[in-house]
């Protein structure tokens, strides 16, 4: 059904220009804007779209250009999608290759089908080609192009979708680890209306860790993640499961939401540390620099400042009677290892 198309040489320089920067992005929001923004200069479309969507569960978010998709038409294409051809066809096959709506059904048979009656014609949608991403086995990720009217996507047009795909898998895994790096977790981005926009594997794993299975697979994140202000220090959200503790930093930019997600799991009672007179946030530094953390680090973790870690650090060595970080950490990893014979 599909067989290769050899881009122009004209072609090949002009996909190798969009790539300069694309692996120089450090976020996946900004990688997606950046591949938005250069799709018109490589296939002529209406509109584009980066979609991540778990079709089994109904869940859809998408980043579309030049209009915005509307919360209320997700919705409504969410439950459809199983029966996308474009989506029908990546989910058996795991193909990364592009493809055509009409590669599969024909015209009459695809304005037959009720997503197009639903959600395709209110959006003025005539034609699609799509490639999927294989970022995540969770979750299939999408790069769509639209067109209102006129002519199908052209086989050229086809070979530069598949061409470019694996260069935006490479450049989203890459974004995707430089943001854990940078922001010391794993990373979740909400619209305004709390739907989510990305979030990383292990970051939705921890959401049905931590609030049910339901909240792993909802397209929204829980309700207490967005509460106008987070109990506690700063905007910190401490989420505790017996001794498992998930850290859920929050910081915005612009209309979005990140949230910065990291587990504690070390095993070092906190009854233990409040016996040697440590307060909550001390055991919180502590706990850290047993995990290796450094005080830039763990002020990230914890949204303090590295002063304030430092000051923290200065009480807790004298409550557990040591002079070093690195003594710290021994004396709490003391405090696991009886903990465990104890029990």
């Amino acid at each position: 059904m599909h067989r290769g198309t050899a881009l122009s040489a004209p072609d090949l320089a002009r996909l190798n220009a969009a790539l300069v920067d694309l692996y120089t992005l450090r976020d996946k929001a900004s990688l997606v804007s950046h591949l938005l923004a250069m799709l018109p200069s490589l296939i002529d479309a209406d509109l584009f779209s980066y979609i991540e969507a778990d079709p089994a569960e109904g869940r859809f978010a998408a980043v579309r250009t030049p209009v915005p998709d509307s919360e209320a038409m997700l919705n409504i294409f969410a439950p459809m999608a199983p029966d996308h051809p474009v989506i029908r066809h990546a989910a058996a096959t795991g193909t990364t290759q592009a493809y055509r709506v009409g590669d599969f059904v024909s015209k009459r048979a695809w304005r037959a089908m009720p997503m197009y009656s639903e959600f395709m014609r209110p959006e003025r949608i005539e034609h699609q080609m799509g490639v999927s991403l294989p970022l995540s086995a969770s979750t299939m990720t999408f790069v769509a192009t639209h067109r209102s009217g006129g002519r199908d996507f052209s086989d050229r047009d086809r070979a530069m979708l598949t061409q470019l795909a694996p260069h935006l898998s490479r450049a989203m895994l890459n974004a995707e680890a430089l943001s854990r790096v940078e922001h010391g977790g794993e990373v979740i981005e909400i619209t305004g209306s709390g739907r989510i926009r990305f979030t990383t594997a292990v970051a939705r794993k921890w959401l049905g860790d931590y609030f049910g299975a339901a909240a792993g697979r909802a397209d929204h994140v829980p309700p207490q993640l967005l509460a106008a202000r987070p109990p506690g220090a700063g905007r910190l959200v401490t989420i505790e499961r017996a001794t498992r503790r998930l850290l859920v930093r929050r910081i915005r930019r612009g209309d979005i939401l990140v949230l910065i997600l990291v587990e504690d799991t070390l095993n070092v009672p906190r009854l233990k540390l409040a016996e040697l007179g440590l307060s909550p946030r001390e055991a919180d530094v502590v706990t850290w620099v047993a995990h290796g953390k450094t005080n830039d680090e763990i002020a990230r973790i914890l949204n303090i400042s590295p002063w304030t870690v430092k000051k923290h650090l200065t009480h807790a060595f004298e409550k557990l009677g040591v002079d070093t970080r690195t003594a710290a950490a021994l004396r709490a990893r003391e405090l696991s290892q009886s903990s465990r014979r104890e029990g």
